[in-house]
């Protein structure tokens, strides 16, 4: 909760779960009629799970830094959007838009893509492979807070 305000994320998470057992299933009810399916390996969906779970604390911690950069901002900003359609709209492009450069700098510019590369270092992909997140998006903590000064309230932000 951020400043009395849910994250939507942690509504997702039993879905996704719930999405990862299906597959599991699907995938091995395939391989039970002789179609083969490359799907999971335990020992490569375990450390999947393992890099998601400490990537929840690493980048909690970076969204709890980034959170507090966003408040002095915002005592800095041009414009007060607040929790209007157009701070909702502000907040929702703008957010894309520093994801997608956040997201290409980390895999064009070394150190980044060092931070980056877990992400993508699985032999398998199915949704497990989805939790391979980075452990410390260091970036963020300077991108995303800029959205403070356009006058977007901090929680909206994290939201």
């Amino acid at each position: 909760m951020v400043d009395g305000h849910w994250d939507p994320v942690l509504f997702a998470i039993p879905f996704f779960f719930l999405a990862i057992w299906w597959e599991m299933r699907a995938i091995g009810a395939q391989r039970r009629q002789g179609k083969p399916r490359a799907g999971f390996f335990r020992a490569d969906s375990r450390a999947s799970l393992l890099m998601g779970t400490v990537s929840l604390l690493t980048v909690g911690l970076v969204n709890v830094a980034g959170y507090f950069i966003a408040h002095w901002l915002f005592d800095h900003r041009i414009a007060d959007l607040g929790s209007s359609a157009a701070g909702w709209i502000v907040a929702v492009v703008g957010w894309d838009f520093i994801y997608y450069w956040h997201h290409r700098w980390q895999h064009e510019i070394r150190v980044l893509w060092a931070c980056h590369v877990n992400h993508h270092s699985s032999e398998r992909y199915n949704l497990t492979t989805a939790l391979r997140q980075p452990w410390f998006p260091i970036d963020g903590i300077l991108q995303f807070p800029l959205l403070a000064l356009l006058g977007i309230p901090p929680w909206l932000i994290a939201t």
